[in-house]
């Protein structure tokens, strides 16, 4: 039953793209099932993380929240409700703030990585903050903006250390894309090649992530090579999608008699700020070939790959709705459906069908 009311509320979403109140409806949903699951992977993780924080030893942001929560009696299920719920409205603020189509962009995020953000909360969590921190920072190139989306990387790191690696978005900010993609595609060449050295000055260098380092930089879990083709071939996917996706926009502005995005006098800012946000993304799938060396060492790291799904999710629904020709928005629709689903299985079915899969929809004490 709860397959079939994701699929009806999440089929609606994107039929009705453009209500956001079925979107709302559908987030509630999102809501529910990552909070009152009963048996989805890391949950017994999470409820030991509670009941002693400090010996935890997790992020410091996440672990001075629950030692804050359990001092005002906040049962463990309390606290999680409202930690995954303050970061759904994150979401879905940035959703409505970047994206004129959101149905669209939600339910490409039903599909894909939904289930996988349930599991991982925390992951979630900081992804929701680097989110909104694109679309703040796609307004201008203002200090204010810049120092705005420091701030939200900044609560990120807070709950998941892997957000670290989103600071380097303020560099790339100032670069050309294509140039952009060279450094990184041959820095991640280098650190692969070079990957020892490169862990042990890192860990030099953020001593209070050296922990982390040495649980995930271990022989037992490097990634096998079949998935590190699987995770390439992805990441390639993804930017050449977005990069379609993208020259749809440009293509779109070129008339000033074809602005699609909104219908007032201040059509072209308004067109500038999605430009800018698909050009942000742009750069951003282009740092995240500096992420295939670290999925090399654990597929943990594909975490920083999941973060960014919902700003190029963005993107693909700006896209869809442009102006470009019919069939180019059908054939791109076409594409990024079998995207999403193809890796839906490559991610979760595949590997986790039962304890993130499954768990989601048919454990829970609330979804029928």
């Amino acid at each position: 039953m709860s397959y079939l009311l994701f699929i009806g509320v999440g089929s609606l979403t994107a039929v009705f793209r453009k209500n956001k109140f079925l979107c709302i409806i559908l987030v509630t949903l999102f809501w529910i099932a990552m909070t009152f699951n009963t048996t989805i992977a890391d949950r017994g993780q999470y409820i030991n993380f509670y009941k002693d924080p400090i010996a935890a030893n997790e992020e410091w942001g996440y672990t001075y929240l629950q030692l804050a929560a359990k001092a005002i009696g906040l049962p463990f299920q309390a606290f999680f409700a409202i930690v995954i719920g303050l970061s759904l409205l994150l979401m879905l603020y940035s959703v409505f703030k970047a994206s004129i189509n959101p149905g669209w962009t939600l339910f490409f995020y039903t599909i894909f990585p939904f289930t996988m953000d349930a599991a991982q909360i925390r992951s979630f969590v900081a992804a929701a903050f680097i989110t909104t921190g694109l679309v703040v920072l796609a307004k201008d190139r203002s200090w204010l903006s810049i120092v705005k989306y420091l701030a939200l990387v900044t609560g990120g790191v807070m709950f998941h250390y892997s957000a670290l690696f989103f600071y380097l978005v303020i560099i790339a900010y100032f670069v050309p894309p294509l140039i952009l993609y060279l450094i990184t595609t041959s820095s991640a060449i280098f650190i692969s090649l070079n990957l020892g050295s490169v862990v042990k000055t890192l860990g030099q260098l953020l001593p209070f992530i050296d922990y982390k380092i040495n649980r995930y930089y271990n022989t037992k879990l490097i990634t096998d090579s079949e998935e590190m083709k699987g995770f390439t071939v992805y990441l390639i996917l993804l930017s050449l999608l977005a990069v379609v996706s993208w020259l749809m926009i440009r293509y779109s502005l070129k008339s000033p008699t074809e602005r699609f995005f909104a219908s007032n006098q201040h059509l072209t800012k308004i067109n500038n700020y999605y430009y800018n946000h698909a050009t942000l993304v742009i750069k951003i799938n282009s740092l995240l070939m500096l992420t295939l060396p670290l999925i090399s060492i654990s597929v943990s790291f594909d975490r920083l790959i999941r973060a960014c799904l919902l700003s190029n999710y963005i993107l693909f629904a700006n896209a869809l709705g442009s102006k470009a020709s019919l069939w180019g928005r059908i054939i791109l629709a076409i594409l990024c459906l079998i995207f999403v689903a193809y890796y839906c299985n490559f991610y979760i079915v595949s590997r986790f069908p039962e304890v993130v899969f499954r768990s989601v929809f048919e454990q829970n004490i609330f979804l029928p």
